[in-house]
């Protein structure tokens, strides 16, 4: 049992260093996997597209890019326009045919879940994609993938949403939506922090019913469900403001448009109170090659769920489309930017 109080005191050390170690070993695939698929040897010639790479070794274009820019974040690769080039040092190491390549040192790193993962994606001319909830049973709270689902949610999201609580960003905010709510980690911490704001979280069935556990392990008050699909479903009505966590980077923009466009046809709007929105996102930079853990957060959002890690501008022209004010960074942690806009 988590005692109550459990995030009231907790402190909050930068995480950036714990977020580097974890996504490290895709680092290290995205190399590997240029290097097997032949876009190391190529780029040795000369410098290329990832079109063009993706042409010459019939590799799918946009996992092409998503792995180069990640080369480019590691400093093995150089981007000029829409080319790429290899740095000396990886011309010299990171292509076979050279005479000091080092593959029996990386030899290991082609034999990993990752590599393989990232291999199969750079060849798949049409991305098989999936979709969270593709293994979940409704309701099930034995569901092995459910609860791996909400334990890496939660795992991730604590400490950018105890800091974004802290910010006093949600002062004043008396009734939430959590879009895709995961856990629950979020509502149980801005319910301790703000006993007086109602949190509804509308997830599908399964994680409803797991983040319910939780939420009752936490003894989090003031927060209640909304079990649905929110591209299928009704979303709950009469918040003033809606949140999602991690949830638009799993989509291409058409969907992340799509899910604002909701998010402001839901929101309580008043004449003298416009509702409010909030996402917690990892930002690339407006260059899109770093930084380096945005970057390959990017790769495995593209390649498993045809999403993306979006720039501030990317969301400045999403937002403006859905009717929003322009977005603004409202509180800063880590890797983390948690972005603010009011419905106009």
């Amino acid at each position: 049992m988590i005692r109550k109080g459990h995030f009231s005191s907790v402190k909050v050390p930068d995480d950036r260093k714990i977020a580097d170690l974890w996504i490290a070993p895709f680092g290290w695939a995205a190399v590997t996997a240029a290097i097997e698929t032949g876009m190391t040897e190529e780029l040795s010639q000369s410098p290329k597209s990832a079109a063009g790479v993706a042409k010459i070794l019939k590799l799918h274009p946009e996992s092409v890019e998503s792995a180069l820019r990640v080369l480019v974040a590691m400093g093995f690769a150089r981007p000029s326009k829409n080319l790429f080039r290899l740095t000396e040092d990886a011309k010299a190491y990171l292509v076979p045919s050279s005479p000091l390549a080092r593959m029996a040192e990386l030899a290991k790193h082609f034999t990993t879940w990752e590599h393989k993962f990232i291999v199969r994606k750079l060849r798949e001319q049409e991305p098989i994609l999936r979709t969270f909830g593709d293994t979940w049973r409704e309701n099930d709270e034995e569901n092995q993938a459910v609860k791996e689902a909400a334990s890496g949610m939660d795992s991730i999201i604590k400490a950018p949403s105890l800091a974004g609580v802290r910010s006093g960003a949600f002062k004043g905010i008396e009734h939430l939506l959590d879009v895709g709510g995961g856990s629950g980690a979020f509502a149980a911490i801005l319910t301790e922090h703000q006993p007086k704001t109602r949190v509804t979280i509308l997830d599908l069935p399964a994680m409803c019913a797991q983040a319910k556990i939780w939420i009752q392990s936490r003894q989090a008050v003031n927060v209640d469900f909304h079990p649905a699909d929110f591209f299928k479903d009704e979303w709950k009505k009469g918040c003033d403001a809606i949140f999602l966590s991690n949830v638009l980077h799993d989509w291409p923009e058409k969907e992340v448009l799509n899910l604002l466009m909701q998010a402001r046809h839901n929101v309580l709007h008043q004449k003298n109170k416009p509702g409010r929105i909030f996402i917690l996102e990892v930002l690339r930079h407006e260059n899109r090659n770093g930084p380096l853990m945005a970057t390959i957060f990017h790769m495995q959002m593209q390649m498993g769920f045809g999403g993306a890690q979006y720039t501030m501008s990317d969301f400045k022209r999403l937002f403006k489309k859905a009717r929003f004010s322009p977005p603004r960074v409202v509180a800063q942690f880590g890797y983390y930017s948690l972005i603010s806009a009011k419905s106009l």
